[in-house]
Formats: structure tokens, C-alpha cells, sequence
């Protein structure tokens, strides 16, 4: 389980919103400030994030709790947030190009666009996920 200690920010009904800090392993290694990739991160990157968490335990603004997320969570997340909606996009594409086939087009735009509409309906199947 990945673990991260937050702060109890604002209570609703079913939900606690949490304030977490964002930890970062730059600075730990021999490179140190010199590292172009740590100045970067530390530009773009806020280092507190607020996230909404089902409310399992009786607590209160201010409390200091730690919230988890399975291993598996994390793997299934990433699945449906990357995989599927590219593979839709290249199933749609592929349709495409078998249609391009069939009625003997010259232009690619029957390809691109299936393959931009598979991306969209990958999308939108990820919004209900």
C-alpha cells in the first residue's frame, strides 16, 4: 500500500478533503542543486495537493491522518487512464484504414478522424470509469 500523511482541510457528508505535501527524493542524491531536472520540478510542481477521500472515520478540521491506495488501485488506474483510451483510438484507426481500403480512397482523413473519434469515445469511457 502506498501511504502519504494529509491534513484534514474541510469535512462534507461522505467525503473528508485532505491537504497532503508532496515528498520529492531530489536533493538526496550527488547531483544535488545542479540537476536541471529538480529545478524544473520544483518550478512547475505544487508541493501540496488537495484531494477528496471517502470519509471512513470519525475525524475533524485539522487532523492529521494518513491516507492510502492499494498497489493494485494504482496498476488499474493507470490501465484505464493510458491503455485504453490508445487502444480504442488504434482499433478505430485500424477500422479506418479498412474502410479507406474497401472504398478505394486516396486521402487518409477517413483514419484520422475514426482514429480521433475512437480516442474521444476512449475518453469519455474513462470519464464514467
Amino acid at each position: 500500500m502506498i501511504e502519504q500523511n494529509a491534513t484534514v482541510v474541510k469535512l462534507d457528508r461522505d467525503l473528508v478533503w485532505v491537504q497532503t505535501e508532496q515528498k520529492s527524493v531530489c536533493g538526496q542524491c550527488a547531483v544535488n542543486k545542479g540537476c536541471g531536472t529538480a529545478i524544473i520540478g520544483d518550478y512547475f510542481q505544487s508541493r501540496q495537493k488537495r484531494l477528496a477521500v471517502l470519509k471512513t472515520l470519525s475525524v475533524s478540521e485539522g487532523d492529521r491522518v494518513v491516507i492510502g491506495l492499494e498497489e493494485q488501485a494504482l496498476i488499474k488506474g493507470s490501465v484505464a487512464v493510458y491503455i485504453v483510451p490508445l487502444l480504442v483510438m488504434f482499433g478505430f484507426g485500424l477500422l479506418g484504414e479498412v474502410l479507406q481500403q474497401q472504398l478505394l480512397l486516396q486521402s487518409e482523413l477517413v483514419t484520422v478522424i475514426l482514429a480521433l473519434l475512437g480516442l474521444g469515445l476512449g475518453a469519455v469511457w474513462l470519464r464514467y470509469f
